[in-house]
């Protein structure tokens, strides 16, 4: 049947199942609608519907399962409903199969009436406004491009849109990359400057320590280890600021579009977290070697 096949391509129901008759419908993963609930159709917007079909009343049946795409927030209802409801108000007027639903429709105030998928085909009625096609293999895709770019269609071949807009993010990236990467060398400098000043502002408590006997490796290793805890304190805080903030934007984006963005940990993001310790190690060098090449005299005369 093309209504199974039709949901078989949106991964199927999770719960319930299919519509068998003009008044069932089935829901996206995340609308909120309960199995078994009913509602009107309506047009227009969701907060200001410009007409409302009160006297048509449609049963949740059955739920998608989640897809991660705006299908998760459509309702779904048999074609042949919305025709009959524009063809009622034509007086009837269409093919035979429109006509004895919209007739058998009038009888019950539900549209408890079986759907008849091969309407679809049927030459008279009103027609299809969009056809998505999955092809199985590339050369198939091709070929639907070659049959179908014609001045009597208008097709539209994601595929070549993708590829657009992919290539525009990637140089949008890459833009992007190399302003993250200068601002992430103003940051280090900056904070390379003011560990700097710190140790410079305790040179007289380093040189009473080594006045008391501490070994210069020792000075060394806790200047070093106290520089890298803070700076590395401060690049951990921020990966988890900016996933949280990553998190916090792609919620209310995909509230607002409907399309789910995923947001997670790749092995590139824990990579750059690797790299940018190992350099938070140099940097904490800097002030470790000033502080163990320090004269205990010196640093208490001044």
């Amino acid at each position: 049947m093309l209504v199974t096949l039709t949901v078989d391509g949106l991964g199927g129901v999770s719960e319930g199942r299919t519509f068998e008759k003009l008044g069932e419908a089935l829901v996206g993963a995340s609308v909120a609608k309960n199995m078994g609930s009913r509602f009107h159709p309506a047009h227009g917007q969701v907060r200001q519907a410009t007409a409302m079909h009160n006297d048509v009343t449609y049963a949740v049946v059955g739920r998608l399962r989640p897809t991660g795409t705006a299908w998760d927030r459509a309702v779904i209802v048999p074609i042949e409903a919305v025709w009959h409801i524009h063809e009622r108000d034509r007086a009837g007027t269409g093919s035979p199969l429109l006509q004895a639903a919209a007739q058998g429709a009038a009888e019950t105030s539900e549209f408890d009436q079986p759907i008849h998928p091969e309407a679809v085909l049927d030459p008279s009625t009103p027609g299809l406004p969009a056809i998505v096609v999955k092809p199985r293999t590339v050369a198939d895709a091709y070929k639907l491009r070659q049959a179908h770019r014609n001045d009597r269609t208008v097709a539209i071949f994601p595929g070549e849109v993708l590829t657009r807009l992919y290539g525009t993010l990637g140089d949008a990236r890459r833009v992007l990359s190399l302003v993250a990467g200068g601002a992430q060398a103003l940051v280090a400098a900056a904070i390379l400057l003011v560990v700097v000043l710190h140790v410079m502002q305790r040179r007289r408590q380093i040189g009473a320590l080594r006045a008391f006997g501490t070994p210069r490796a020792v000075v060394f290793e806790i200047v070093w280890l106290e520089t890298f805890a803070i700076i590395a304190a401060g690049v951990l805080l921020g990966f988890g600021l900016g996933y949280t903030a990553a998190r916090t934007g792609a919620h209310l984006l995909s509230g607002a579009s409907g399309f789910t963005l995923p947001v997670e940990f790749r092995s590139e993001d824990w990579q750059s977290a690797l790299v940018l310790l190992a350099v938070t190690g140099l940097i904490a060098l800097v002030p470790a070697m000033l502080a163990y090449r320090q004269s205990p005299a010196q640093a208490l005369r001044n």
